[in-house]
């Protein structure tokens, strides 16, 4: 619950405008782990680190492009299993590659 996190501006979802399309990096390079961050700090640093934070909040869902580099804000809950912060993540396709089964777009209206 949302009473349960002891900083209400801690705890959001930070969405940069940098993405990793066109690059050659792979998921261990922007994710950390081999790099320790370094290539993300790259692409983020290009952008001027611009970004758009989106606070926690209780049952919230957040849908963005996966290529986008994202990171969640340091976070302060109480103790406890109740009070623990879940976070799902869900990823489909394959970077850079058309989905076939993609619906194609259509034109309802007419001018």
């Amino acid at each position: 619950p949302d009473d349960e996190n002891l900083d209400s501006e801690s705890g959001g979802l930070v969405i940069c405008d940098a993405t990793v399309l066109g690059t050659n990096l792979t998921s261990s390079e922007y994710n950390g782990g081999k790099s320790d961050g370094v290539a993300a700090q790259t692409l983020i640093e290009r952008t001027g680190r611009m970004n758009v934070t989106v606070p926690h909040r209780q049952n919230r869902a957040v849908v963005f492009p996966s290529s986008r580099l994202h990171h969640t804000q340091s976070f302060a809950f109480r103790k406890g299993m109740r009070s623990r912060r879940i976070n799902l993540t869900f990823l489909f396709g394959h970077k850079v590659f058309f989905c076939p089964k993609r619906a194609k777009v259509t034109h309802i209206l007419q001018t």
